[in-house]
């Protein structure tokens, strides 16, 4: 009995280049990348998701102009001198679109003017397929999982925005990105998108048992994040002369926020309890950062203090080693990594030594974000909706609601009086 015929076109390997390709149509041959690499199999796999999708038939002729390599290339040198803080330092949101600009070189060498939804439908759904990549530590191939559904939304966003940005500078028609706009987002259960856990508020009695294992700048910044609400980007840069210490709350209006680009104004308020943590940190010099990683090392080494000399071969080692450059602030990176030891630590302390079964842990990881929400909660309990979005510093109602949990207890009270 002969073999059935392929329903989708084949991957192939082209000997000569060692690159992989596929023949649509027997009419156009396609290169997605290197033969068996992660990129180009989610590359022959959004081709043919658009192929399946425009009715087994390639889409028509692209309209000459610029390729979408083109148009990414130049939003990049422009992200590069538009997301910048006042100051001219760049933010964050220049990298939050490179994953989105790497995945759309899929389609690099597709005409601008043809890129349309359905394209966007497939590549958002390579998006979403779990990939092979090689763990650089160990050289072996790893299967990474896919996008959650609400990362591939927000990069999809920022894919139309591109499109939009090309647009405004008349390197492709208008009509592109508003035909990208008609695309939805995916919905929560849909196209068996993987689901995250929504960010919660972490509990104090967790945030406890870790801190007697964080250094004291680090434990300054949770506990201050935890008062105050703020960001960690807010306080890594705190100095002295920062703060207006003239009321018995004493304020901060950071220069560089989150929303300074809309011409927002943020002001963090420092109340008793978070008066006594800095006071521990302002110095005489007002200039230098409150917390150093600097101190964090010396704290550390103090904690570890050698007992017994060193042998002539360690000297040795020693002298040849290249100290270790320390930052002059905490980064969200490292600030992060920071909390996460601790945690570890924490948990492997509470165990005593004991195993749990199924690997339960009795200190749960946490991330800092967490004290922001945490922080929101407690401020809409204790205030109301208007105070927490203020003292979070957002600009709408809808982001505080993701931030500040309701308090249902008075719903529950009237139930129980009168249900």
């Amino acid at each position: 009995m002969p073999r059935p015929k392929s329903t989708h076109p084949a991957y192939c390997l082209h000997k000569q280049s060692g690159r992989a390709y596929s023949t649509i149509d027997s009419r156009q041959r396609f290169f997605p990348g290197p033969y068996d690499s992660a990129e180009s199999r989610a590359a022959y796999d959004a081709l043919v998701s658009q192929w399946l999708g425009n009715g087994r038939r390639l889409p028509a002729e692209p309209v000459a102009g610029v390729t979408v390599s083109t148009i990414i290339l130049a939003f990049w040198k422009h992200a590069q001198t538009f997301y910048l803080h006042p100051d001219g330092t760049p933010t964050g949101e220049a990298g939050n679109y490179r994953p989105a600009l790497r995945a759309l070189r899929i389609y690099g060498a597709t005409a601008a003017a043809s890129f349309g939804p359905k394209t966007l439908r497939a590549l958002r759904a390579a998006m979403l397929l779990p990939q092979d990549e090689t763990d650089p530590k160990t050289g072996k191939i790893v299967r990474r999982p896919g996008w959650s559904r609400t990362y591939a939304n927000r990069q999809v966003e920022r894919i139309k925005a591109v499109f939009r940005w090309a647009a405004s500078e008349e390197m492709i028609p208008a009509s592109v990105p508003t035909a990208l706009a008609a695309l939805d987002g995916i919905r929560a259960g849909r196209d068996g998108a993987r689901e995250t856990m929504p960010v919660k508020p972490v509990a104090d009695e967790t945030v406890g048992a870790t801190l007697p294992f964080l250094p004291p700048p680090v434990v300054a910044l949770v506990r201050l994040q935890r008062l105050t609400g703020a960001r960690g980007g807010e306080l890594f840069k705190l100095r002295g002369s920062d703060i207006d210490m003239s009321g018995p709350v004493w304020k901060y209006r950071p220069v560089k926020h989150k929303t300074a680009h809309k011409g927002h104004c943020r002001t963090i308020r420092f109340g008793p309890q978070a008066r006594e943590i800095l006071a521990q940190f302002i110095t005489t010099d007002v200039s230098a950062y409150l917390f150093r990683p600097a101190d964090a090392v010396a704290w550390r080494n103090q904690q570890y203090e050698r007992k017994t000399p060193l042998t002539p071969s360690q000297r040795l080692r020693a002298a040849q080693a290249h100290p270790r450059k320390v930052r002059e602030f905490y980064t969200k990176d490292t600030y992060a990594r920071a909390v996460a030891r601790a945690c570890d630590r924490a948990d492997e302390w509470a165990k005593g030594g004991r195993v749990i079964g199924n690997g339960e842990r009795l200190v749960e990881r946490w991330h800092p974000h967490q004290l922001r929400h945490t922080a929101g909660s407690v401020y809409r309990r204790a205030g109301d909706f208007e105070t927490a979005k203020i003292l979070l510093g957002h600009a709408s109602d809808s982001m505080t609601q993701l931030y500040a949990e309701r308090d249902d207890r008075k719903a529950d009270e009237v139930v129980a009086r009168i249900g």
